[in-house]
């Protein structure tokens, strides 16, 4: 006898409902199953909407999830423009987010469907059955929407950019044949196009020279043009540009002033090879590759050829186009392009079509504007091989022994005693000739003599800042030995700085190693208005043992000062 018919009628009624023909359990209409399964969906609706006032209670996990979807649609959007390996491993890298994707996806909608099936043949699960569409379907619902519309706008963000710099322009200074360099000669190009690219590449790799130079008659200032040929701070110029050079200065095309060394110079040639100072400096100059000077010698006309410099001293780089020429006239240092080239040009790069180097601009032929003179490339390989031991490096600065700070109170003042030696406008807006060293030439007397001491003075633009630096004594360039009189600290460890805010008003002036305080003479001048030249330093010496020695000098100066009144 099977054992339920033992147990009593009540019974018999209980338990899980018999399933019939249908598959579907006794006692439950569709209709009813039709509602439990709306039930689950409503169930995935409220997910949803708790994982969305989840995220506005977790601002910081919800920016992350946007900011990270974002820059992950944006990223992978570019890097998938990119040929070659960096392109195909970020199309393998989004087909793999892809796939992983997929995957929790047919993981949820096992859950979802597990759930569904459950509530369709019984009620008994339908609570716990809704929480697990609420956690699964709705969180990863919204997960995905959120994550998915920021993804998408990083995309889009990255297709309107590339549409951007497609269309992007550019506007070249440029001199051509039969014109001066003005402001007003540009060239608009399409930002990516190969002579665009051009230009932008060789601007960074060419710097304005200036240089100081004394001979016979007397102290000059000299400007052109040089090129880095490596990332070790070497760069070429032609000889006559730092001829006589007390000082040398090299200005990126940001403005920032570097400090060179003549390491090897030809004067049969014209070449002269630089070293910068500041071993950081070099990495503000790209190398220009060296050709060769074969397109010229072929002998063939019309070949495309280009220079980039600082013709009549303009602050910003200018292109030049030229173009080869029959009959060149070469001979081993002098080879004709045709090219314009004027003051300022000297010593920049003569480049093929593919920025290659083929010469050195020497200089514009005299009978003929439109002709330019260069040294062959396969001079300035020479000279570097020449001139590899001939660089030494420069002694250690001299640590800070003591500094003073000046209190610019009157900036309008402070302002005016600049403009007698860096007018404004000429400051702000790179007009030709424009000089950025000074020299001012004050005495120094000593126990001794008196000395003709040279402070130069150097607008540097990148900074907003003139820097005022001894320079010569009784016209020679300063030896590591000269101190500044009745101390020990070497007279070219001094260094006075005036710094500008964005109006070009003076704002602060510190001097270090000055315990005489000649710097700030540089801003003394004939006519009135020596504001800055007047001010009495708002702090003491850096080191106590200065102090002490400043004050016995005063007090000999009383003492032999009372005595020549007795």
């Amino acid at each position: 006898m099977p054992l339920d018919s033992l147990q009593p009628e009540s019974k018999k009624s209980e338990g899980v409902k018999p399933v019939g023909a249908t598959g579907q359990a006794e006692g439950d209409s569709l209709s009813d199953k039709v509602m439990r399964e709306l039930d689950l969906l409503a169930g995935a609706g409220s997910g949803f909407v708790q994982e969305a006032k989840r995220a506005v209670e977790n601002p910081g996990e919800t920016s992350l999830k946007v900011a990270g979807s974002a820059a992950f649609g944006f990223g992978l959007a570019v890097v998938t423009r990119k040929p070659g390996m960096i392109g195909l491993a970020a199309k393998s890298f989004g087909l793999a987010g892809g796939v992983a994707f997929g995957a929790e996806v047919v993981s949820h909608a096992a859950d979802v469907s597990q759930a569904v099936r459950s509530s369709w043949q019984s009620d008994a699960q339908q609570a716990a059955n809704k929480k697990i569409v609420g956690s699964s379907a709705g969180a990863f619902l919204f997960d995905t929407t959120l994550m998915g519309v920021a993804g998408s706008a990083g995309a889009v963000g990255s297709r309107s950019y590339f549409v951007r710099q497609a269309n992007a322009k550019v506007e070249i200074p440029l001199v051509t044949v039969g014109e001066e360099a003005a402001i007003g000669n540009k060239l608009t190009l399409p930002k990516h196009s190969e002579l665009a690219r051009l230009y932008s590449s060789v601007s960074g790799k060419v710097g304005r020279v200036e240089t100081l130079a004394l001979n016979n008659d007397g102290l000059s200032g000299k400007f052109g043009t040089a090129f880095a040929i490596g990332k070790d701070g070497r760069m070429v110029t032609n000889q006559h540009v730092v001829k006589d050079a007390l000082e040398v200065t090299v200005f990126d095309r940001f403005g920032r002033a570097h400090k060179a060394d003549v390491v090897k110079a030809n004067d049969f040639e014209d070449l002269a090879l630089l070293q910068l100072k500041d071993a950081k400096a070099a990495a503000h100059f790209d190398g220009i590759p060296i050709g060769g000077s074969g397109v010229v010698k072929d002998n063939i006309g019309g070949e495309v050829l280009y220079t980039v410099g600082f013709p009549n001293g303009w602050q910003k780089p200018f292109l030049s186009p030229g173009a080869t020429i029959k009959a060149p006239r070469v001979d081993p240092l002098n080879m004709r392009i045709g090219m314009h080239a004027e003051n300022g040009n000297s010593g920049g790069p003569i480049l093929d079509a593919k920025g290659h180097l083929v010469g050195v601009l020497k200089q514009g032929d005299r009978s003929n504007h439109d002709i330019t003179l260069m040294t062959p490339a396969e001079r300035v390989t020479a000279m570097i091989s020449d001139a590899k031991s001939a660089y030494k490096p420069v002694s250690p600065i001299s640590p800070v022994v003591t500094k003073q700070r000046y209190d610019i109170a009157d900036g309008e003042a402070a302002a005016k005693n600049i403009e007698k030696i860096f007018p404004l406008e000429k400051r702000v807006d790179g007009t030709t000739e424009f000089f950025h060293s000074k020299i001012t030439r004050v005495l120094m007397p000593s126990k001794t003599n008196i000395q003709e001491l040279m402070l130069r003075s150097q607008y540097q633009p990148h900074s907003r800042s003139i820097v005022v630096e001894p320079l010569a004594l009784d016209g020679k360039a300063l030896a590591a030995d000269m101190v500044w009189p009745g101390t020990k600290i070497p007279i070219n460890s001094g260094k006075l700085t005036l710094s500008f805010d964005r109006n070009q008003v003076p704002t602060s002036m510190e001097a270090i190693n000055d315990p005489k305080m000649f710097l700030r003479r540089a801003f003394d001048h004939k006519s009135t208005g020596n504001y800055l030249a007047g001010l009495e330093p708002s702090t003491r010496p850096a080191t106590f043992t200065a102090q002490v020695k400043k004050s016995m000098a005063h007090v000999i100066e009383w003492l032999d000062g009372n005595k020549q009144i007795h």
